[in-house]
């Protein structure tokens, strides 16, 4: 009994809404992420958990009890903001000890240590916010969202104000600190990447409304729309014509519901293509070969994401469709270049009971 939302919406006065019929159910102790487009809905809904925004429609049910029309103060909700909104004038553990006014003074205390142990602040117990690191400001910030030992946490963007490798290594430390206290976590980030590293599940919003909720895994894999599908991962929906030209059999790549009701379409992620003869294992027997156009390419730092057209193939109205293949960062190609595509020496994407064919 964690959290659970049934059927809520949220609206801002005459416009549409801003979250809508949204339903999920987080396990004690579990930690999940909303990901999603700006303005999708995502920071309302965590707002609407904490009680800052009314509830239109529906129930949001903590630990089992209703809470929808319940004071803030009185959900046992915590919250950490994205700009941290630590107290300047006080120290690291008086900011801690800030939301355990109505308990005794000895305990108080005792609290305080066991957070400042879990969050690696012991030493700087006594040091003002001014002098610390963003990382460590970051702690402080959990640190005292979890000192009230609420039933469940609710993070808002927070790492967004942190360099990207510091993000990283502190993702990690809060998923440590989070399971070990066995704290419920809702969290929303717009860093897909960081909310895989985070949560155990994840919710994929757009225009208001849940599109998927699952683990990372299933979300990437086996995408429930149209939009889950472009939006994790940057996939292509491609038809099963296309599929089978590009050298795919049927049940390698996943089939997604087409948006306009036709036939499924096939998913095909920019790491299941690459270019013919570059990484190709020894002795693995050649594959089907496609020639495509290079018409734009994004350095990404360990690799590229470029964009082929395949012109061999032409659509209605004559249209190329165009493909995203992931190639290695040391591939040197020009734009409008030809370059023969094949599928990945092995498929990512299996459908479950479907055999893996060998290259």
């Amino acid at each position: 009994m964690g959290l659970n939302l049934e059927s809520l919406t949220i609206r801002y006065g005459s416009a549409p809404p801003a979250v809508q019929g949204v339903s999920l159910a987080l396990g004690a102790g579990r930690i999940a992420a909303l990901i999603g487009p700006s303005g999708c809905g995502k920071t309302s809904l965590l707002r609407a958990v904490a009680g800052l925004v009314p509830v239109a429609e529906g129930r949001i049910r903590v630990a089992g009890t209703d809470v929808s029309g319940v004071a803030p103060e009185q959900r046992q909700v915590g919250m950490m903001f994205q700009d941290y909104a630590l107290f300047p004038h006080l120290r690291v553990d008086q900011n801690i000890a800030f939301g355990l006014h109505r308990r005794t003074r000895a305990e108080r205390e005792r609290r305080v240590a066991q957070m400042l142990e879990m969050t690696g602040l012991a030493d700087l117990a006594r040091e003002p916010i001014h002098q610390l690191s963003g990382g460590q400001q970051q702690r402080v910030a959990l640190a005292r969202a979890l000192a009230p030992q609420p039933r469940v946490m609710l993070l808002d963007e927070p790492f967004s104000a942190l360099d990207v490798e510091l993000r990283e290594r502190l993702a990690h430390e809060v998923r440590q600190i989070l399971r070990q206290s066995q704290t419920t976590t809702l969290l929303v980030t717009h860093d897909q990447s960081e909310a895989f590293a985070l949560a155990d599940e994840v919710g994929v919003m757009n225009a208001g409304r849940l599109e998927q909720w699952g683990e990372p895994q299933d979300l990437y894999l086996q995408p429930a729309t149209p939009f889950a599908a472009d939006f994790v991962g940057r996939g292509t929906l491609i038809s099963p014509a296309l599929g089978q030209a590009l050298g795919f059999g049927p049940g390698v790549l996943p089939e997604i519901a087409a948006p306009d009701g036709g036939p499924p379409h096939w998913l095909l992620r920019p790491a299941d293509l690459c270019i013919a003869d570059e990484g190709i294992p020894p002795g693995s027997a050649a594959r089907p070969v496609l020639s495509a156009e290079l018409v734009r390419k994004s350095f990404r730092g360990a690799d590229w994401l470029y964009t082929l057209r395949l012109t061999a193939l032409p659509g209605p109205q004559g249209t190329a469709p165009e493909v995203r293949v992931q190639v290695p960062a040391w591939s040197r190609h020009d734009c409008g270049t030809a370059l023969p595509l094949r599928p990945a020496f092995r498929p990512l994407h299996p459908a479950p009971g479907m055999d893996v064919p060998s290259a």
